[in-house]
């Protein structure tokens, strides 16, 4: 969880706030960095599921640029894997200047690298203060 505007020494956390593998970082997010890291997953996973014997996949850009609608020779549907793997969605909940900057980040991962994965979409809620 990242946070801004956390007011100093109003709630102080104790050990009965902290759940085991969540941690809590002051500022906003490297977007980006953290997208290219789930595109870079989704594509280890469909080498990992294709070298153990799931149909075969490809990291290629193109081979799924061609896959995404009408499916592909080897039978998936709609661009996914044969696993069901397909794109990364981005969720941000905010105010309107952090979904921009979330939209802007997405907006920099090149087209073919959000290819490769089938496709990055942002999904966002924002709000005023």
């Amino acid at each position: 969880v990242h946070y801004t505007r956390a007011t100093p020494g109003l709630v102080r956390l104790t050990k009965d706030y902290l759940i085991p593998g969540l941690s809590l970082t002051p500022g906003r997010p490297k977007v980006g960095k953290i997208v290219d890291a789930a595109i870079s997953q989704t594509l280890a996973l469909r080498s990992s599921e294709s070298a153990g014997g799931s149909k075969p996949s490809s990291s290629d850009p193109e081979h799924w640029a061609k896959r995404g609608k009408a499916g592909g020779a080897d039978g998936a549907l709609d661009g996914k894997d044969a696993n069901g793997l397909c794109g990364v969605v981005v969720g941000t909940c905010g105010p309107i200047a952090m979904a921009d900057e979330v939209v802007n980040a997405v907006r920099g991962i090149a087209k073919a690298r959000k290819g490769s994965v089938g496709g990055v979409e942002v999904a966002e809620e924002v709000f005023g203060w």
